[in-house]
């Protein structure tokens, strides 16, 4: 598990966008529009949440975001630091 900045998680999450410029994804994003946006780029995330920061992400939990800030908020209060 990775303790994560916020910097280094923008970094992750925009790749899990290919086909969207990079600048185009701050914290402040709605992620689901997107035009890159779809339900397998959905479960990427979870898996990158899962991976890299070691936390289980449900879809539940994941629609529960609409930002990409509170994706990282969630990611942040259920890691095990």
């Amino acid at each position: 598990m990775n303790i994560m900045n916020k910097e280094e998680f923008l970094e992750a999450f925009r790749a899990e966008f290919e086909d969207t410029d990079p600048h185009e994804i701050v914290l402040q994003t709605e992620f689901r529009n997107l035009e890159d946006w779809s339900s397998i780029v959905g479960m990427g995330l979870i898996v990158m949440a899962q991976e890299r920061y070691g936390v289980q992400m449900s879809p539940t939990d994941l629609r529960g975001c609409k930002t990409v800030e509170e994706v990282y908020n969630f990611i942040s209060a259920n890691s095990k630091q």
